[in-house]
């Protein structure tokens, strides 16, 4: 009877894999939380920001032909400002994103006589407003408007280049459920007619 040879210098024996300590376990699971986390923020600041670039002249000279903007999504529950310039696709067309500035909120009298805006009977200070024709001899859609009470759940919108824009004195109050986005920002200026950069403009929060 013969024995079975013995493995030599431990040969044939399968060497025990050693355990990960605790500390690599964590910094597994850390990786994997921050590539989780990374990717939910990436995310969720695309959804919440968006750039757009403005094609006209309605909004001169807040913003310009040319000026690319970053704006924020609007949420129902928002507060919205007098004063705020925001997103929201053409009533008569949907397939448009317009940009405006909010002039009269829900409740509120407006009245345009000879260009002048009154709210509630008061005339509104408008700093950013830009005309380049004088009102109309005779009371006319561009220049004037009638007393007219901004129903709950709208608001009434102008460009800033009143004899350039097609607004709610042409397409009524905006419903609130429409907009959808807020400007914030100027984050790119370009002059196609002179084919220059605007770098006074970068950076600049439209008001």
């Amino acid at each position: 009877m013969t024995e079975s040879p013995q493995p030599k210098n431990n040969q044939n024996i399968s060497p025990v894999k050693s355990r990960k300590s605790w500390r690599s376990y964590l910094s597994d699971i850390s990786l994997v939380i921050v590539v989780i986390a990374g990717g939910v923020l990436f995310i969720f600041v695309i959804y919440l920001q968006r750039a757009y670039k403005i094609p006209t002249g309605s909004m001169e000279s807040t913003l310009l032909r040319g000026d690319h903007i970053i704006t924020v999504k609007y949420f129902a529950d928002q507060k919205l400002n007098r004063g705020d310039i925001i997103i929201f696709p053409l009533p008569t067309d949907r397939e448009k994103d317009f940009v405006k500035r909010i002039i009269g909120l829900p409740g509120e009298k407006l009245e345009i006589r000879q260009q002048q805006v009154f709210i509630n009977d008061q005339a509104l200070d408008e700093p950013y407003a830009m005309h380049t024709e004088p009102p109309t001899p005779q009371p006319s859609p561009r220049d004037d408007l009638s007393p007219t009470i901004i129903p709950d759940g709208y608001v009434f919108v102008l460009g800033d280049n009143r004899e350039n824009s097609f607004d709610s004195r042409m397409f009524g109050p905006l419903a609130i459920k429409d907009i959808e986005r807020k400007v914030k920002i100027i984050y790119w200026s370009w002059n196609s007619e002179e084919g220059t950069i605007r770098w006074g403009r970068i950076g600049k929060i439209p008001e």
